[in-house]
């Protein structure tokens, strides 16, 4: 009897597998109780109401509606007792199903809380249109797992009104199943079940306004070709994402045939199109809120070849440079994945040029800092000369439509090096900084003013001397203004066209001895802005560690589109010039300088990307960080080319501005201005008010463009 009882267990573990590895769960909400959602708290203009549909569980999902909440955190929270399960230690994975109605992606977050009075927070990112299922190892809460008491999904700041839906919430011991979407009509946000496939990898093409994880399923646009649109003198591109299913990769090189029009004879070479594989560095938790820690896109890599491993989600960025003058219309070319183990994969690329030049010099002046004695040291000398580095990173920050300008330096920059910037299209550059003294010494002022001098000199011999500025007084108080006054009063007495510099906020106490203010975002005042610019005198803008969310900034876990959003804000807020502190800001453990990356390591790159540190300990990851130093030269960065793009929309406002005029659509600047600002509002509608959605721009961009065409 034992011999068959046996036998007979044996047979169902060979017929029925999969028992084995049976999901079992706790539901902690499935909404198909009307008294379910009696328990759920609605705070700051959330509302919660049940409603039947295409559900992935039962025939009800719970449908989380929220109103735009700038200063606010729209929530749905659930508290013991009505949260049954508050022991989850016996569980391995929090699973919740959640479909996105939106046009756009949105940001989930949630909060735990123990009985301890401690906070656990997530974020998820949600496509459009689409369900995900959202999975939360339990070893991941750092919180006491057996003690949870209260659940918060919520959005922060929202701008705009949207909606969520969530069903299906458990925790589950085992392995959770994968997700199926209900409905024909919906579409399902998990990556492609690949997991029964033959081994196999496929390319496809996302935009570069999206970063894309390395480590976590593909969940982002499948599309097999490249639509960009782009004027002359414009770089403008696009991403191929890389996705191997049961083998690596080995010895991945990309090639392009030149870019053909297709109803004439132009041609782009092939040597415009520039391919990089896009690394990762390894974020630890910031002072500020993110998603998550961990692995981020960043650093733009230059091997000639790479592999990717098998389960790794690898990108590459593509550039295309369009020269000057370009004839327009439409270009084909065709680019090519192969590898040495794999079939070759082609992706068509359509490449529409506007018929107009974006110009060289860009039309708003740039104060970034670029530390070429830091970089020198990182390379060490013998490679700085033997390489050439000096003009191959002065060749990379021009080529972005930054300067490689320096507000900190004492000693004015050579005459030669600032005609090779100007000539490819430098806006503006420091001569000296005078300091931040309460009190100078006559001597002190005399030696400034006669450095001043002779580098005037010589940069108006060379005609750059319109573009020279001098900078001091970095955010300073008011113990500081009376140095500023005997400062800053000798140099417009002595020099009364050249432009006084200071990064500070707007003070009456010293009105008439600066002509440029540089506000940063969270303290730009539109209409005090206005009131200096009627006086006469510029106010700029600059980002730094305090400009944090809900204002954009180019921290390496903020959304890429960011960088490129700052500009259209600047045009609408009528910036006169804009200012960033640093873009090599490696100098930052005691003076103890990063290695160089080894291009060819690997995407994984070994770069500790806490660029500030402040003495508390606190993180902010790339701030003051643009590019990065690679064996072979500078590398740029995802956020760097994000910002070029958005430097090329602002040319694109400012040369619609500017034929609105000449066309006689608007009777002056003024008028034109306003017209351009209406076309955006989308876009971006206040300092704090600005899209997540790519299309979206690229759409508004599209209208600018042809607008810009039927005026020409």
């Amino acid at each position: 009897m034992l011999k068959l009882i046996w036998f007979a267990i044996m047979l169902t573990l060979v017929l029925f597998p999969a028992a084995a590895k049976a999901e079992t769960h706790t539901v902690l909400a499935s909404f198909e109780q009307g008294s379910d959602i009696l328990d759920w708290l609605q705070r700051d203009g959330a509302q919660a109401e049940r409603v039947a549909g295409e559900t992935t569980h039962g025939d009800y999902y719970l449908h989380f509606k929220y109103r735009a909440q700038p200063l606010g955190w729209p929530a749905l929270v659930l508290q013991a007792p009505a949260l049954k399960v508050t022991d989850w230690s016996h569980y391995d994975v929090m699973s919740v199903d959640l479909y996105n109605p939106e046009r756009a992606s949105l940001t989930l977050i949630l909060r735990l809380d123990d009985d301890m009075g401690n906070r656990y927070n997530r974020q998820v990112q949600l496509p459009p249109q689409a369900w995900t299922r959202w999975n939360i190892p339990i070893a991941e809460i750092n919180l006491d797992a057996g003690r949870i008491v209260a659940a918060h999904f919520h959005f922060d700041r929202p701008r705009v009104a949207g909606a969520v839906y969530l069903d299906n919430w458990r925790l589950v011991k085992g392995e959770v199943a994968a997700l199926k979407a209900p409905g024909s009509g919906i579409a399902a946000a998990e990556a492609i079940d690949i997991t029964s496939l033959e081994p196999h990898y496929r390319v496809v093409v996302a935009d570069t306004m999206t970063k894309i994880r390395i480590d976590a399923p593909y969940t982002g646009s499948m599309r097999t070709e490249a639509h960009i649109n782009a004027a002359g003198g414009e770089a403008e591109g696009f991403q191929l994402v890389l996705i191997p299913h049961g083998l690596d990769l080995r010895e991945v090189r990309i090639t392009a045939t030149p870019l053909k029009q297709v109803a004439g004879s132009a041609v782009i070479p092939a040597e415009n199109f520039t391919f990089n594989q896009v690394g990762y560095v390894k974020t630890d938790w910031p002072f500020y809120s993110v998603e998550r820690a961990g692995w981020w896109p960043d650093p733009l890599l230059n091997p000639e070849n790479f592999d990717v491993k098998s389960g790794d989600v690898q990108p590459v960025w593509v550039t295309v440079r369009v020269p000057e003058h370009t004839p327009p219309g439409v270009y084909q070319a065709v680019v090519t994945v192969t590898s040495t183990n794999t079939e070759p994969t082609e992706i068509p690329v359509t490449l529409r040029v506007w018929n107009f030049t974006l110009p060289r010099e860009g039309s708003l002046p740039l104060a970034f800092t670029y530390f070429e004695d830091i970089a020198e040291q990182i390379h060490g000398i013998e490679a700085w000369y033997k390489q050439g580095l000096k003009h191959k990173y002065y060749d990379l920050i021009l080529e972005h439509r930054i300067g490689p300008d320096n507000i900190y330096r004492r000693t004015p920059p050579f005459t030669a090096d600032v005609t090779y910037w100007n000539e490819r299209g430098l806006t503006a550059f420091n001569i000296t900084q005078v300091g931040s003294k309460a009190y100078y010494t006559p001597q002190e002022i005399q030696d400034i003013l006669a450095t001043i001098e002779r580098s005037l000199a010589l940069y108006k011999d060379a005609q750059v001397d319109h573009k020279a500025y001098v900078y001091g007084f970095d955010e300073i108080g008011p113990e500081i203004y009376p140095g500023l006054r005997q400062m800053f009063g000798a140099v417009g007495e002595r020099f009364p066209g050249l432009k006084r510099l200071v990064a500070a906020r707007i003070a009456p106490e010293v009105y008439g001895y600066v002509d440029a203010w540089a506000n940063t975002i969270e303290t730009y005042n539109p209409a005090l802005a206005e009131q200096r610019r009627a006086a006469g005198e510029e106010v700029w803008l600059y980002l730094s560690m305090s400009g944090r969310h809900p204002y954009p900034n180019w921290f390496i876990e903020y959304p890429a589109i960011e960088a490129r959003l700052v500009w259209w804000l600047g045009y609408l807020y009528d910036i006169d010039g804009f200012l960033y502190y640093a873009i090599n800001h490696y100098d930052y453990r005691n003076g103890q300088l990063p290695t160089p990356i080894d291009v060819n390591a690997g995407p994984y790159v070994q770069w500790d990307p806490a660029s500030y540190v402040s003495t508390g300990g606190a993180k902010f990851n790339g701030d003051g960080l643009l590019i990065y130093a690679g064996d072979n030269g500078p590398l740029a960065s995802i956020r760097l080319a994000n910002i070029r793009d958005g430097l090329e929309d602002y040319e694109y406002l400012r040369l619609l501005e500017k034929l609105l005029v000449e066309r006689g659509k608007a009777t002056d600047v003024t008028e034109a201005t306003k017209q351009v600002k209406a076309l955006f509002p989308a876009v971006v509608s206040g300092l704090a008010s600005y899209t997540q959605d790519p299309q979206e721009l690229q759409d508004t961009r599209i209208q600018i463009a042809e607008m810009i065409e039927s005026l020409l």
